[in-house]
């Protein structure tokens, strides 16, 4: 009877541990912006805004917004700032950022680096990135061109 208990509350504690591990989540704001997001830890968060053709990434810790140092993806690192903050007006800007898009979407481990004294790294999970990016690019902010 206590193996069988305990069996319970063992599984009860795993099923709730996997409830709380950080995923990406969408929120559609006004505006024509979509943001795409993912809480770090309790005091720090990555996102991604889409909003008028414009793509941000930025990251913020409990003091605010944080400029990005590098983005790490399966080993290729991202450091242009160009990257992280990029108007797609024409085909030119969508072909320079699409590889860093596809990256992305389908990253099996996701490194962001903060630019901060000292250096802080966080991992980002990946488990449903790829369901919840656009396949295309210049869709991110919902608006179908």
């Amino acid at each position: 009877m206590k193996t069988s208990i305990t069996l319970l509350a063992a599984t009860f504690l795993c099923s709730s541990c996997a409830a709380v591990q950080p995923h990406w989540q969408q929120t559609d704001g006004s505006l024509d912006q979509t943001r795409y997001y993912v809480d770090v830890n309790e005091r720090a968060d990555f996102r991604i805004v889409c909003s008028n053709q414009r793509i941000s990434m930025s990251f913020s810790d409990k003091y605010g917004a944080v400029r990005l140092t590098a983005i790490v993806m399966d080993g290729q690192r991202f450091e242009d700032y160009d990257f992280f903050s990029i108007q797609l007006r024409d085909k030119g800007d969508i072909d320079k950022f699409q590889p860093l898009w596809e990256t992305l979407r389908s990253a099996k481990r996701i490194t962001v680096i903060a630019d901060t004294t000292p250096q802080k790294s966080f991992e980002l999970p990946t488990s449903n990135l790829a369901k919840m990016l656009p396949a295309d690019v210049t869709q991110c902010d919902g608006q179908q061109r």
